[in-house]
């Protein structure tokens, strides 16, 4: 667990400097698990779909923003840029800091957030280039 938590802590660590911004303690800690009704919700939802596509059975955008609209914690469409991050570098099939970045590449606003249904479309466009 202190390997885990050292981890979240040197990803939303940005500057280098050992420390984490006040905004980015309530991501960081739900990156560890300390939201357990999101997270019950949410990593089924994520395992489900990631069972559907092993078994090559056809899953929609839909399925996709639900799993993400149970991060959206103000019911606005919109996430933390900086979970949605950790998560996938973290997660299933990990992506580099690079690809997480292209995947996000104008869709993430400047204050740090990723609007669900633009994410959802741009991932399941199959001609989308990144």
């Amino acid at each position: 667990m202190n390997d885990e938590v050292a981890e979240a802590f040197k990803f939303f660590d940005t500057v280098g400097d050992s420390k984490i911004a006040v905004y980015e303690v309530g991501p960081c800690l739900r990156v560890l698990g300390h939201t357990p009704t999101e997270e019950q919700e949410f990593v089924p939802m994520v395992i489900s779909l990631q069972k559907q596509r092993n078994s090559e059975k056809e899953f929609t955008e839909k399925d996709y923003i639900d799993a993400f609209s149970q991060l959206d914690r103000e019911g606005n469409g919109l996430i933390q840029s900086t979970e949605i991050k950790f998560m996938l570098m973290h997660m299933g099939e990990k992506l580099t800091r690079e690809e997480v970045e292209q995947t996000l590449f104008g869709i993430e606003t400047a204050d740090g957030k990723v609007d669900i249904d633009k994410y959802v479309t741009r991932m399941c466009d199959r001609d989308a280039e990144f």
